[in-house]
């Protein structure tokens, strides 16, 4: 959803990229023990018939590998793409269009308290995770939020009077 003409965005962010860190790694790790398959079978002794099979093999080992961390490279890009925040001057939106759209709203004078949480990679590579909870019980958990410091001290400037943890 769109802000109001009348609104005006503050901020508007998609997840940090960190968040392929863990699909690059299985991308990466996992056609490991293909390898040592691929070794194994390129030692023993085959007949003079056979010795042509063996190369033909190795690239089907690592493929076979590298299955798991495409299909995570899949989702945590079906992820990505639709996910949104924006922050207008009156209200906060999360907006994920991953199977079925998703959009959660919070009007900022409805903030009740802000939890902001940042790990030693988040300080090094600028994301964050923000809970924002609302005096209606509504709660948003915004995990790997780029550029955490500005959108908490631009949330808390415009909520004003907000508890912050």
């Amino acid at each position: 959803m769109s802000p109001l003409p009348t609104e005006q965005v503050l901020y508007r962010e998609k997840a940090h990229r960190i968040i392929f860190l863990p699909a690059l790694l299985v991308l990466c790790l996992a056609p490991i023990p293909s390898l040592f398959v691929w070794l194994a079978v390129s030692r023993v002794p085959l007949a003079a018939s056979q010795q042509f099979h063996i190369p033909l093999i190795w690239p089907i080992l690592i493929l076979e590998g590298m299955i798991p961390g495409l299909i995570v490279s899949g989702l945590t890009l079906a992820y990505y793409l639709p996910t949104t925040v924006v922050l207008t001057d009156r209200r906060l939106t999360y907006e994920s269009d991953l199977i079925t759209p998703l959009a959660k709203h919070i009007q900022i004078n409805q903030i009740d308290m802000l939890s902001f949480k940042e790990s030693f990679l988040g300080r090094r590579f600028g994301y964050g995770t923000m809970t924002v909870y609302g005096t209606n019980g509504t709660i948003f958990t915004l995990r790997f939020l780029r550029r955490p410091d500005y959108f908490n001290q631009l949330l808390h400037a415009m909520a004003g009077g907000t508890r912050s943890t």
